[in-house]
């Protein structure tokens, strides 16, 4: 076995230091041929390499180069940050019925506010009132015109919040003269609905109604009269409540008028009570029973359309096609109980309660959908949306 001895050791590792360190000029002193002299002594210690010396190069140059790095990464934040903007800060804007808004950084969209039926324009939600008629003189009137009087089909509906009237009658919707003749949706002290069309001077009539307490006092109703050739049909809150058949008879020709809240021109049957979306359509819209709309939409068939949600002034606007503006008269007035905001929500959304999802039914009201189980949490996960997770 070859055995290496201690001053070679130490002249192999000196040399390998000398070699990595750069320093090629140092002298060192020999003792014969066999190795290194253990009692020499370098010439310069100047000359020497210095192990520590390239350490602190070394820490000095990564030091550099950390210091690039997070110059790099710095400017490469600031591109993220700036890429990361999804919106303008605190700005607003409406799509669809959701009023959007970014938060204060523009980083993210805040959950969006719920417009509901009414929609909303600009930066805000549309405005929602309903119309408040007294029950002895109020009403709105729409001028000499007729707008359904002498179609073979139609549809008149609305939604009422209705006070009981202190005598028989109280219409909805009227056209013409009761002394000649007329078309009419007519609430009675009973609570009675009835829709038709009738002759005064030959005593003709052809008209449906419902039996007593199909409407309730001090509550919302949903109500709505079709014809559909001589078949005339009540729906109350989505449900047929009364069909009749009827022969077919020539109305006369008789001056033309339109009304919201008052039967006829000599003789009042006024409304009393909350009354909002009134749609007239000329076509026969429900044929079975439905689930009534909060907010109705403008359609082919659509002949006026009147959300009343002016909220003030005299005029009410026709949201169809053929401008039937009216007139606010005597003792009718805005009121902001319009039939949005009696309800809890809208149909079909979703939220957290007692860890269980709670869903809108279609009358506005939450129940409940699913209950959590285990170890399940219930979560809204935005857009009115909500799950077990």
């Amino acid at each position: 076995m070859q055995v290496i001895s201690r001053k070679t050791m130490l002249f192999s590792i000196f040399s390998l230091v000398l070699i990595f360190g750069g320093c090629s000029d140092s002298e060192v002193t020999y003792t014969g041929d066999s190795g290194f002299d253990g009692d020499s002594e370098l010439e310069d210690e100047a000359d020497t390499p210095s192990i520590g010396g390239d350490t602190e190069q070394e820490e000095n140059s990564d030091r550099m180069e950390n210091e690039a790095e997070i110059e790099i990464s710095d400017t490469e934040t600031e591109i993220d940050s700036e890429d990361e903007k999804v919106c303008n800060p605190d700005e607003k804007w409406c799509e669809g019925t959701e009023l959007h808004q970014c938060n204060d950084l523009g980083s993210k969209e805040l959950l969006p506010v719920q417009c509901g039926p009414i929609g909303c324009e600009g930066e805000s939600c549309n405005v929602e009132t309903a119309l408040l008629f007294d029950g002895q003189t109020g009403w709105v009137d729409f001028g000499e015109k007729f707008i359904l009087y002498g179609l073979q089909e139609y549809t008149v509906e609305a939604w009422i919040f209705w006070f009981e009237n202190a005598e028989d009658g109280g219409a909805v919707y009227g056209e013409g003269y009761l002394d000649w003749a007329s078309l009419w949706v007519n609430i009675r002290a009973d609570g009675t609905v009835s829709f038709g069309d009738f002759d005064r001077t030959t005593n003709l009539k052809r008209r449906v109604t419902t039996d007593a307490g199909a409407i309730s006092p001090d509550a919302w109703h949903h109500i709505a009269g079709v014809r559909d050739g001589n078949t005339y049909t009540i729906f109350v809150d989505g449900r047929q409540m009364g069909e009749t058949e009827t022969t077919s008879i020539d109305l006369p020709t008789i001056p033309p008028r339109a009304y919201i809240g008052k039967g006829g021109d000599d003789v009042g049957f006024f409304f009393n009570g909350i009354i909002d979306e009134v749609k007239l359509s000329s076509e026969t819209k429900y044929t079975e029973n439905f689930t009534p709309a909060f907010r109705y939409e403008v359609d082919s068939d659509t002949e006026a359309l009147w959300h009343f949600n002016e909220g003030s002034g005299s005029i009410v606007m026709d949201s169809g096609n053929n401008a039937h503006q009216g007139t606010i008269q005597e003792n009718t007035t805005w009121s902001d109980d319009g039939i949005w905001r009696v309800f809890d929500c809208a149909p079909k959304w979703q939220s957290c309660e007692q860890n269980s999802v709670q869903v809108c039914n279609e009358y506005g009201r939450w129940v409940e959908y699913q209950t959590c189980e285990g170890e399940e949490i219930c979560t809204e996960t935005g857009n009115w949306t909500a799950s077990c997770e």
